[in-house]
Parts: C-alpha cells; sequence; structure tokens
C-alpha cells in the first residue's frame, strides 16, 4: 500500500509528487487542493494539467482565483456565500442553506455539498429550486458511520448522494472508506458516491 505523508511545506515539486502519488493510489477520487498554498505565488499552470480543482475559504482567495483564470467550475467553496457562482458551495449550518439559495441568479443552479454539521437542514435545502445537493462534507467522519448517514439520508428523503467529500483524509483512511461503501452497496442497494479529497 502508498504510504503518503502529510505534508509540511512542500516546495512545488514535492506538492506535485504528492498528488500524483494520490492518483495513483486512489484513480478516479476528485482532489482539490487549497488555494491558499498559492496566495503568495498565485496558482501554478500545472494544477489545470493534472486536473486538480481547488478550494477556497474567502471571498478574496475567490476572488484571486477567479482572476487567474481558474476555471469556476472546479472550484469548492468553503465560504457559505460566494460572490461568484462556482463548482460547489460547501454548506456547514442549516441556517447557511436559505441565504445561500438568495444569492443565485433566477434560473440558475448552485451545486452544495453540505456538511454532516449541517444536515437539519437537508429537507429545506431539497426544497430550493436554485439549489442543487451534490453531496456531503465528512471529514473525520468513521467509515461506518458514513454508511449510516447514507442510508438515512435516502431513507428519509429519497434520494441518493453522489458525492462524499473527506477533507484531507489519508489513502488508508480512503481506502476504508470505500471499503464500507462497497459493503453497503451490496447490503442497503446504495449506489457508490464519487469521492473527493483536499489533500495538499
Amino acid at each position: 500500500m502508498t504510504f503518503i505523508p502529510r505534508p509540511t511545506h512542500d516546495p512545488e515539486p514535492g506538492l506535485r509528487r504528492r498528488v500524483r502519488a494520490y492518483r495513483g493510489a486512489l484513480p478516479g477520487v476528485d482532489l482539490y487542493c487549497p488555494a491558499d498554498r498559492f496566495a503568495r505565488r498565485g496558482l501554478p499552470h500545472w494544477l489545470g494539467e493534472e486536473g486538480l480543482g481547488i478550494s477556497v475559504r474567502s471571498g478574496r482567495a475567490l476572488t484571486r482565483a477567479l482572476a487567474a483564470g481558474f476555471p469556476p467550475a472546479r472550484i469548492l467553496s468553503h465560504d457559505g456565500r460566494p460572490a461568484e457562482r462556482v463548482g460547489r458551495v460547501v454548506l456547514t449550518r442549516a441556517s447557511d442553506v436559505l441565504p445561500a439559495a438568495v444569492r443565485v441568479p433566477r434560473g440558475a443552479r448552485q451545486r452544495v455539498v453540505l456538511s454532516v454539521t449541517a444536515l437539519p437542514g437537508l429537507r429545506r435545502l431539497l426544497s430550493q429550486p436554485r439549489l442543487e445537493l451534490a453531496g456531503l462534507y465528512c471529514p473525520g467522519v468513521p467509515a461506518a458511520r458514513v454508511v449510516e448517514l447514507l442510508v438515512r439520508v435516502h431513507d428519509e428523503n429519497g434520494v441518493s448522494v453522489r458525492e462524499l467529500h473527506l477533507g484531507d483524509s489519508l489513502v488508508t483512511e480512503t481506502l476504508t472508506v470505500l471499503t464500507r461503501l462497497t459493503a453497503g452497496r451490496a447490503t442497503h442497494g446504495l449506489a457508490v458516491p464519487r469521492l473527493a479529497l483536499e489533500p495538499c
């Protein structure tokens, strides 16, 4: 099994090697690099070459990313009220749902990744025509608990979760989640969601 140490302050070549190691160990998993890592020197061109997304945590970081020409569709915003439409917005509180919907232009839809801390707001989210549930944000949640959450969401709301965002989960932790999800597919008839990580 590939061991990939957590980064400290990797120089750019080391970070790129780390990304490729994740790609090799976890094919098909979406990877996002925090934009704050590149705040001083700007977004490197190789992010696009490697097919990576970026995650932003402030309006300033989002503005810098868009000004650098980074595709909005590949941006994951942890700022629940981004000034611009992006690929996905993470909502961490149930009370964030309505304000997020209000900011979406009429006739458009914004994909939302709902944190497990905001699950009480799921039905409200599903009732908003301008919001679309893209997945759940559950970093640090034990693998067995992840499957329980997917079953609960499906049974109580009639929807299947298409994406699971696991934060900076290690390869071994992610493989454990994948094993549990595969077992859950056999036991509960669940579709295996696409996984996303922020390992950089």
